[in-house]
């Protein structure tokens, strides 16, 4: 379930500058809270994030990083704190192979470059059959405003949104980070059941080589954004056979990488 809040959207005091003359008046912002991830007490990391779905965004974290191998390994979720939530505990089986507790991060940050020949050694190809047409691409982008709450207030936020063939644009998360946002996405899904091998999803950044690592490792076969993707991002989807698809706007489209899953309207 989408939470959104109103008391997530702050009002506050600016002057605008309107042809050099300045008016005093009040703008919406974003929030932005820390959250902190434990798995089996050690700490995994502190995410900035906005506030809402905060044991979605642990899930999916843990899931999308290789923190825990799959779903049906976590025995236990408890989050810690109110309004918002400050902490979420999740207890494992085991941790996965090859986690070393002493290198897990304290502050969330962005990723540098990985070799792709070291990828080969945690990621498995993306083989789902899965397909949509280019007309739920467009519809799906022609109706995503609609579902972004924070950003019709504030401007301030990413999303990801679940597509598929029957329905188009399903279930959309919005945070400050894209990352996050997508990571909201992938917890949900995993706490309901959702096959992402039979889904795709839209998001509104780009997408970086660490997103698309995200993708391949939950098995989601298409990736599509309103933005570009960058080069190694398209170098892992070729390799893991990861649909790409940058540049969704109106009715156009860029598929950088597995296209077979894009069917045309002709």
């Amino acid at each position: 379930m989408v939470m959104n809040d109103s008391r997530w959207i702050v009002p506050w005091e600016v002057e605008y500058l309107k042809k050099g003359v300045r008016i005093s008046g009040t703008d919406l912002v974003i929030a932005e809270e820390p959250l902190r991830i434990e798995v089996n007490g050690n700490s995994v990391a502190t995410l900035m994030r906005l506030p809402g779905n905060e044991v979605e965004l642990a899930v999916g974290f843990c899931i999308s990083e290789g923190y825990i191998k799959k779903y049906g390994d976590i025995l236990e979720v408890k989050a810690v704190g109110d309004n918002p939530v400050k902490c979420v505990r999740i207890k494992i089986s085991e941790m996965p192979d090859g986690v070393d507790v002493s290198s897990m991060l304290v502050i969330r940050s962005g990723c540098g470059r990985q070799d792709i020949e070291y990828l080969d050694k945690f990621l498995e190809t993306v083989d789902s059959d899965f397909s949509i047409s280019a007309d739920v691409i467009h519809h799906a982008y022609s109706t995503l405003k609609d579902s972004q709450y924070y950003h019709s207030m504030t401007g301030g936020t990413h999303s990801a949104s679940l597509v598929d063939e029957e329905h188009g644009l399903l279930n959309t998360f919005e945070d400050i980070g894209r990352h996050n946002a997508f990571d909201k996405l992938i917890g949900y899904s995993y706490m309901n059941s959702v096959n992402l091998e039979e889904r795709a999803v839209f998001l509104t950044g780009r997408i970086s080589s660490d997103i698309a690592i995200k993708a391949v490792r939950c098995r989601i076969p298409i990736l599509i954004s309103m933005l570009m993707p960058t080069s190694f991002a398209c170098e892992i989807a070729r390799k893991f056979n990861l649909t790409l698809v940058g540049f969704a706007r109106g009715s156009r489209a860029n598929i950088y990488s597995a296209n077979y899953r894009i069917r045309s309207n002709e």
